[in-house]
């Protein structure tokens, strides 16, 4: 019965959040409630706000979703002899490859995340969390200052890629692909002068 209960509880999970998505094609953002969301996903309001007590959860969910499922794609289907570089590449263009089906609402949505300080400060904190996930699993450490940086810099990689992608129709996300490979290697480059630059100071007089 635990069994049955989860998988239910999942499929509304998963059906609010399409619908979400689906009410941005009617009207904006700012003026979906949560009423209109479990009414389009045909489910009750008390179900509705049990899984997304509100709608900034309900994009939080999404990413927490998109974080799994690169993860869980990296773990099967990662290749440990490329470059950091190159495995960045892999799960940034995993998560848009995700997010595919919620194009059209997302490009709606983000202009009107950006002109809301409190919404954008909860979705840039959401942003963090998955772009540190991000790093880990290609190996690279996100933590302590120099992690910081590095989140700060691929969030900043990712964030235009999504901008570059909503304006991209092609069909194999060329423009997409190119501006997130230019941002990577600007920062790769960026990383091999900051290390060179890292001298260890010296303990003093050796003679």
């Amino acid at each position: 019965m635990a069994r049955q209960k989860s998988a239910s509880s999942n499929d509304t999970r998963k059906q609010l959040i399409t619908t979400t998505f689906e009410c941005v094609e009617n009207k904006p953002w700012s003026l979906v409630t949560m009423t209109d969301i479990a009414a389009s996903a045909g489910v009750s309001l008390t179900d509705c706000l049990r899984e997304f007590p509100n709608k900034s959860s309900v994009l939080s969910g999404l990413s927490r979703d998109v974080d799994a499922a690169v993860l869980k794609g990296f773990e099967d289907d990662g290749d440990d002899s490329e470059s950091r570089k190159d495995q960045l590449f892999d799960v940034l263009m995993s998560r848009i490859d995700a997010l595919a089906p919620y194009k059209s609402g997302l490009a709606k949505i983000v202009p009107e995340i950006l002109s809301d300080p409190l919404e954008s400060v909860r979705q840039a904190i959401r942003l963090h969390c998955s772009m540190a996930l991000m790093l880990e699993a290609v190996g690279i450490t996100s933590s302590g200052w120099r992690g910081v940086v590095k989140i700060k810099g691929l969030s900043l990689i990712y964030a235009n890629g999504l901008r570059v992608w909503f304006g991209d129709d092609s069909t194999d996300m060329s423009a997409t692909m190119a501006a997130i490979d230019r941002g990577l290697t600007k920062a790769e480059q960026l990383v091999k002068i900051c290390d060179s630059c890292d001298v260890p100071k010296s303990s003093g007089p050796t003679a």
